[in-house]
């Protein structure tokens, strides 16, 4: 078999299985929704239903983070999507400048929070090391220390 088809396999795949039937409704909604008024009731309900479905995913995904989003703190996450709406209305409802000042905010939040929170401590000094503890079993209080320090030579 051509190593060039072998290669390109998956992406063939992924267009056949995941585009193409996605695709096929678009075009079909495309064509039945031709002759429809867009001043129509039918049309203002399924606007009003698609902007609430969205809404609903974008609250989701800020108040129910998974991955990655979730060690970014809520506040954050909720003034990122302050700053991309103010930058959406600023710029004459330009939904890029707003995707852009959101994913800016949210950038620099993350990083702020990850730097002021995360640093790396420095090791203890070396006259200070312990080793490592013994695990405490049951009904068998753990091992005083001599002079009351935490791990005495």
């Amino acid at each position: 078999m051509n190593p060039a088809i072998v290669e390109l396999g998956p992406y063939l795949m992924l267009v056949v299985v995941g585009f193409l039937p996605n695709e096929i409704w678009r075009v079909l909604g495309l064509v039945m929704a031709r002759g429809l008024d867009e001043d129509s009731e039918l049309v203002i309900w399924s606007r009003a239903v698609a902007t609430a479905i969205l809404a609903g995913v974008i609250a989701k995904l800020i108040l129910f983070s998974s991955g990655e989003l979730a060690n970014i703190p809520l506040g954050v996450r909720i003034g990122a999507t302050a700053c991309a709406f103010i930058a959406y209305a600023a710029m004459k409802r330009s939904v890029f400048a707003g995707v852009i000042a959101g994913e800016a905010a949210l950038l620099l939040g993350g990083f702020l929070f990850h730097n002021r929170f995360n640093r790396q401590k420095s090791p203890p000094r070396a006259s200070w090391r312990c080793p490592p503890a013994r695990p405490a079993f049951p009904f068998r209080p753990p091992a005083a220390s001599s002079a009351g320090l935490p791990c005495a030579e």
